[in-house]
């Protein structure tokens, strides 16, 4: 097999421009761009990449890229698969998965959930702030269609690469994940939240730096009808880049004026009592992505099978983190691999 090279970077948005609608992507409130992949698997990063160059981080991640691929049936390293900026790096216990799931991308983070999970199922696999992914790479030669990222958990802040086989999506999937970094890079400091306000869990959240500012809007400004005026700021935010209101700014602006009256009606002009800031249902934001967006719109090469897409996940209801374990011997598929 020839050999496959990656130049330039997915994090430089291309002169075309980014393959998604921005707002989609900064939406918050469970909304994701979504790509049927193959879970590789997992490998312990031990140490921090912080103190390495770009090329030697790059290099570190297409090795854990590697040698997570290699414990799955569906590739093998080739003489040309070897990372020199790896060599030192001490990796730890890899985890093979190798099942299909969906995995979601947005400015809030990284999903993964069943491949078979509905949208209002209680299920998914993990969440991965993009607050905690400190990078990630595009694998090459015999791993092109992989995908890897470099993640910490904010609970036991053990950090990991997870691996991904994209198949034919993987350029997609690495712009979108390009996409969404620039994104949550640029995003807005957020406003402190009122100590009143109880949030909801980040990946189905309205935007933090939102939520502070619906919650002043509705509690202080005491509109019993949230109108134009009060809400207009945050309007702007969802006009179009030239300041046009198109379907999709209609739907966030909906979003926007139901929360802010849910809050309102909640704790009154007196801001009394606490609230959880709900999100407001954005079905018909999904609805609207999904009718202009040219991935979700692009025929797919295979004809059966799941198709990438904008979805949902909704908060209320993504309640289970799903046991690895079960989901291997579901497929039949992973092992542990020690370090």
């Amino acid at each position: 097999m020839p050999t496959r090279k990656r130049e330039g970077s997915f994090m430089v948005k291309p002169a075309t421009g980014w393959l998604h609608d921005d707002r989609g992507l900064q939406a918050g409130r469970g909304v994701f761009f979504t790509f049927p992949v193959q879970y590789a698997g997992s490998i312990v990063m031990e140490s921090s990449l912080r103190a390495l160059g770009t090329d030697a981080q790059t290099d570190v991640t297409r090795e854990a890229i590697a040698k997570v691929a290699e414990g799955t049936a569906s590739a093998k390293r080739a003489d040309a698969d070897y990372y020199p900026g790896a060599e030192s790096y001490k990796f730890g216990r890899t985890q093979i998965n190798d099942f299909p799931v969906k995995l979601s991308i947005s400015a809030a983070g990284c999903l993964i959930a069943p491949i078979d999970a509905a949208e209002d199922s209680q299920e998914y696999i993990s969440f991965h702030p993009m607050r905690l992914i400190s990078l990630a790479a595009g694998g090459e030669n015999n791993f092109f269609e992989y995908l890897g990222f470099v993640g910490k958990d904010p609970d036991t802040g053990v950090r990991e690469c997870f691996v991904f086989d994209c198949m034919e999506y993987i350029e997609e999937a690495l712009s979108t994940l390009g996409q969404a970094f620039v994104l949550a890079a640029n995003k807005p400091k957020a406003p402190k939240r009122p100590e009143k306000v109880v949030p909801v869990a980040e990946p189905f959240a309205v935007p933090q730096d939102m939520a502070a500012q619906l919650y002043d809007v509705a509690a202080n400004d005491g509109y019993t009808d949230i109108g134009d005026s009060a809400m207009g700021p945050l309007y702007d935010t969802a006009k179009t880049e030239t300041g046009e209101v198109d379907d999709i700014a209609s739907e966030l602006m909906g979003l926007m004026k139901s929360e802010a009256q849910c809050i309102y009606d909640t704790v009154g002009p007196d801001a009394s009592g606490s609230i959880e800031l709900n999100p407001a249902n954005p079905s018909g934001l999904v609805e609207k992505l999904n009718s202009t967006d040219p991935v979700a719109l692009k025929p797919a090469k295979k004809t059966d099978g799941d198709r990438p897409t904008w979805t949902y996940f909704e908060a209320s209801r993504t309640a289970n983190k799903v046991d690895l374990d079960q989901m291997k011997a579901k497929y039949a598929g992973g092992e542990s691999i020690p370090e």
